[in-house]
């Protein structure tokens, strides 16, 4: 039989060993009492959680914009400095300039001087999925019959990859005089290319569509081998 020795709680005894009775006041929680500590520890720890990746989406994100932006300027600078140094192809003796060698609006051929010396080489810049890509040739001397001769490209090289999203948008657009002012034309034929004196250059950047928001950046580059009438 136990035996309380005191009745409003305190110790009692079982078989010769003391236990101490819990008072009412000392009671353990109540099963609704943990379910609300767990409820309310779980709503604490999905803000906490939540707001943990949201800092990594946007950290990610800026990295991705940042990255954006160093490919953008990277293509615009590399295609600027070439174009602004178009010049005649090695083999060309005419007047006016064949600078120009084809014209698209994702693709433009032309001549120019990468080295630093002559004779020209022939670079192109074209798209190739969402690939922008340069390639370039360098002319051998033929001594039968003699003249220089452009090989096919020999170098494939790739400026920004898998991030341009111009997709029909055009990367180059052309311009010529008329009427003493510029104006944007679509050339199709050699002689239309020779008019061309200015090309807008487009380009929509973005490696991560899922993170970021697009990066555009354009410029015009003027010819500097070329103006309404001739030569300089």
């Amino acid at each position: 039989m136990v035996k309380p020795l005191h009745p409003a709680g305190g110790t009692y005894r079982i078989g010769g060993v003391f236990r101490r009775r819990l008072r009412s006041d000392q009671q353990g929680f109540s099963l609704v009492e943990l379910m609300v500590v767990i409820l309310v520890a779980g709503v604490m720890m999905a803000a906490i959680l939540g707001l943990f990746l949201g800092s990594i989406r946007v950290f990610a994100s800026e990295g991705v914009r940042m990255q954006n932006q160093d490919d953008v300027r990277l293509g615009i600078n590399q295609i600027t400095r070439y174009l602004r140094a178009a010049t005649s192809s090695a083999d060309h003796n005419a007047s006016w300039s064949n600078a120009i060698a084809s014209a698209g609006p994702q693709s433009l051929e032309f001549y120019c001087e990468i080295e630093g010396g002559t004779p020209a080489e022939k670079v192109r810049y074209y798209m190739n999925g969402s690939d922008l890509r340069m390639q370039t040739a360098s002319p051998y001397w033929r001594t039968n019959p003699p003249g220089w001769v452009y090989p096919p490209y020999s170098e494939n090289g790739i400026v920004i990859q898998q991030a341009v999203r111009n997709g029909t948008s055009p990367i180059f657009t052309y311009l010529r005089y008329k009427n003493g002012a510029l104006e944007v034309f679509t050339p199709t034929t050699a002689d239309d290319r020779k008019q061309i004196v200015a090309v807008d250059v487009t380009l929509n950047v973005n490696e991560v569509p899922q993170l970021a928001s697009e990066i555009t950046l354009s410029t015009r580059v003027q010819l500097r081998q070329r103006y309404e009438g001739g030569l300089k």
